[in-house]
């Protein structure tokens, strides 16, 4: 029978025997059938799977069960899809393609995909997908209900064009596109689902004989014959899709409309759209009444299509001009002229833009993290940021092209200067940068204020800015309010897109900066409290997820960042008790130790170990324990010292090391090491005036020179060089007036690290 039906498809053939040999075995990780799929039917509604309590079945199919469930831990409330697969017939290769689909899976944010939330496996190994739950109905049910007019039907194919051009942007393949995996909510938002069976271009594991993932009518007569997956596959699924949509009710452009079909759903792939935006830009085209890449006619069916969009100007012409031949003429030439430079125009327009977002975004994370990156960093980003802005200031601009060149703007501005990444020093012109990204997101969001790639970008600008006010200008009430909008933002683009650990972390990230602002500002209880829940977030997303790296190294920072803000806070009540703060901050450390320890490279997290382990030195040296304070800051010294050798135009690394050459000269002048703590004083000033020679407007740069003078008194009263102490405590204390008066900053936010100052000028008026 097998034979006699599969005649002429040797591959199809092949796979119809291999499932029957392995029907109901515990091998086969492909077949669902007979008795396997009749205990998955009889399966018994599980209560609970991980944080979420089952509502009622959704619906069930050979791949398994759709649940409603809700969300019942104390993050957050909300409602979710959990789809549990199958555990018959499975295989090691298809629980490992599983996994594999769920790393895929949360690549995608994308308004037109339903969100992936997360996914696992129960104690039985049954895999399962945690899915954003859409309240809508499927396509064709919507079309029958809504009854929408030409115009409306093809806007939804073109919202299902953007998720699926995503997809593919992405490298990911649906596979099953069909009109039951589109869903259409109340607001006529179009969801795609069921990409829980996608593949990526690159999956070498892609099943080669024929593929039994696809619904009959809408797969490509290749995957039917057991060709791999690719963008082709879903251009064809479109194609039927867009057939089934327009054929509902009669429209006016039924010529261009059916070249479009069946060039994208022809059988043989190498006919068809090469991508789902060539497609777009057919349909675009059509409705516009310019030519559509699909139809024949040649000339004549152009000059049609440009008669059509421009009757005014024809019209016109033919009454001006004396004759119809010379108007035929003139307007021919008009029309070749428009129609040429036109698609020129929107090639290069693509070109350029996906050119620009490339160097801007993939291509500059890939190169983020590698030593001596920064000035190629800078480059790129200043290049890409030419092209984006040069097409952002086109009339008719798209608005998520605007979106990208802010984003852009902020990553240009964050390598320019912005102490929270390596970067070039210049923090002038990330100031006016990143001042000027904020205007321009704030005017979009008054057109979009829920567009996803808006609210991430608007919280990513508040977030940098919350970093860059608090190290640059000293501004900590901007830098508290800068993280709290940044919070915001991030929380309200997890209720649009759905939550991930990526955006809890940088929840967490932006908590940690509005508690370092308020420690500074003398609210260290409200600072203590904000730092627990933020280490509270990740430690609960641990627990979901306890081999993740991103959540540990947020860990670490949280853990740290909670301990030193807890000493600032006895600093400023003058209590001295650090025993709870300092085992806080070890914890904190020793999980970054552990993170490093397993081969894993990251220069910024290895840059935030050493200021993590330079404020654990300074606290031990406050505690009056040089001797263990003195081990933290070598090591600092270390890490930065290596980090330095590979990317020393980072001014950043260098401003930390001038930190740690401060606090570990007067540590080795407590331990009566006084030539060491005069050499390291010594060339923590010689750096810093570099600094502040390149950049003389820094506020930052001149504060710690002031600190810097501070801590060179000390070093000359420990050697019981009273003299040459006053007079460095007294140059001290003249830098740090003159850092108040000529950046007019509020002199009690300095009062606690003046203190020592203070002390000896006290000493020194004494001995007169």
């Amino acid at each position: 029978f097998i034979h006699r039906q599969t005649a002429g498809r040797p591959a199809l053939t092949a796979r119809a025997l291999n499932m029957l040999t392995h029907i109901d075995s515990d091998d086969n990780g492909q077949a669902f059938t007979g008795r396997g799929l009749n205990k998955l039917l009889g399966f018994a509604m599980p209560e609970r799977i991980g944080n979420y309590q089952i509502l009622g079945e959704i619906g069930r199919g050979g791949m398994g069960i759709v649940y409603r469930a809700r969300r019942v831990d104390a993050d957050f409330e909300h409602e979710a899809a959990i789809k549990l697969v199958s555990l018959n017939n499975k295989s090691s290769s298809f629980m490992e393609r599983l996994r594999s689909e769920r790393r895929l899976l949360a690549r995608l944010k994308h308004p037109n995909i339903a969100q992936f939330y997360d996914g696992g496996e129960l104690e039985n190994g049954a895999p399962f997908f945690i899915m954003e739950l859409v309240d809508g109905v499927p396509l064709y049910r919507y079309l029958q209900m809504a009854s929408p007019d030409f115009a409306t039907r093809l806007a939804l194919f073109e919202q299902i064009c953007g998720a699926i051009s995503y997809a593919h942007t992405n490298t990911i393949v649906h596979r099953d596109l069909s009109p039951g995996n589109i869903l259409i909510n109340k607001s006529g938002i179009v969801k795609v689902i069921d990409f829980g069976i996608s593949s990526s271009l690159s999956d070498k594991r892609q099943n080669h004989g024929a593929d039994t993932l696809h619904t009959a009518g809408y797969s490509a007569p290749e995957r039917r014959e057991g060709a791999p997956a690719n963008t082709l596959d879903d251009i064809y699924s479109l194609g039927v899709i867009l057939s089934d949509i327009v054929k509902l009710r009669p429209h006016p452009l039924s010529a261009e409309c059916d070249a479009i079909i069946a060039k994208a759903s022809h059988p043989d792939p190498e006919q068809r759209y090469t991508s789902v935006d060539a497609m777009r830009n057919d349909i675009r085209n059509m409705l516009n009444h310019r030519p559509v890449t699909a139809m024949a006619g040649g000339a004549t069916y152009r000059m049609r299509c440009f008669i059509r969009a421009n009757r005014v100007a024809v019209t016109a012409g033919a009454v001006l001009l004396t004759g119809i031949l010379t108007s035929a003429i003139v307007f021919a030439s008009l029309y070749f002229r428009a129609i040429t430079a036109e698609t020129y125009a929107q090639a290069r327009f693509n070109e350029v833009r996906n050119l620009a977002g490339f160097m801007m975004f993939d291509h500059y994370d890939n190169v983020s993290d590698l030593p001596g990156s920064i000035k190629a960093r800078a480059e790129l980003a200043n290049k890409a940021q030419t092209y984006l802005n040069q097409l952002s200031q086109l009339d008719n601009a798209p608005f998520e092209l605007k979106v990208e060149t802010a984003s852009g703007f902020r990553r240009l501005a964050d390598v320019l200067g912005n102490p929270m990444v390596p970067n070039l020093g210049r923090r002038a012109d990330a100031e006016a940068i990143l001042s000027d990204t904020l205007k321009k997101l704030m005017v979009l969001q008054k057109q979009q204020p829920e567009f996803p790639p808006l609210v991430i970008s608007l919280a990513e600008t508040h977030n940098s800015l919350s970093v860059f006010s608090f190290i640059v200008l000293d501004d900590t009430t901007a830098a508290y309010e800068h993280g709290r909008q940044a919070e915001e933002y991030y929380r309200q683009y997890m209720a649009l897109t759905g939550p991930s650990d990526d955006i809890w972390i940088r929840v967490s990230a932006a908590m940690r900066a509005q508690s370092n602002a308020l420690v500074w500002a003398q609210q260290g209880e409200k600072a203590a409290v904000i730092a627990r829940q933020a280490l509270k977030i990740i430690e609960q997303r641990l627990a979901d997820n306890p081999t993740s790296q991103a959540l540990q190294k947020e860990q670490s920072n949280a853990l740290t960042a909670l301990g030193y803000n807890m000493t600032l806070h006895a600093d400023n009540l003058g209590v001295t008790d650090y025993d709870e703060a300092v085992q806080i901050m070890e914890e904190g450390i020793k999980v970054a130790r552990r993170i490093i320890a397993s081969g894993t490279q990251n220069r910024r997290f290895e840059a935030l170990l050493a200021l993590n382990l330079l404020r654990l030195g300074t606290v031990y040296y406050s505690m009056d324990k040089e001797q263990i304070a003195i081990g933290f800051l070598d090591e600092a010294r270390t890490v930065v010292q290596t980090l330095l050798e590979l990317d020393p135009h980072d001014k950043e690394l260098a401003r930390r090391m001038n930190s740690i050459l401060k606090q570990s000269s007067v540590t080795y002048a407590y331990l009566s090491n006084f030539p060491r703590a005069v050499a390291l004083s010594d060339q923590y000033i010689e750096n810093q005036l570099r600094l502040i020679e390149a950049e003389p407007g820094n506020s930052g740069y001149q504060r710690e020179l002031a600190n810097g003078y501070g801590m060179r008194a000390e070093v000359a009263y420990l050697q019981k060089s009273s003299e040459f102490a006053c007079e460095w405590y007294k140059k001290a204390d003249e830098q740090y007036e003159y850092v108040i008066q000529r950046f007019d900053i509020n002199p009690q936010t300095m009062v606690t690290e003046r203190r020592f100052i203070f002390d000896g000028l006290a000493r020194c008026q004494k001995q007169k």
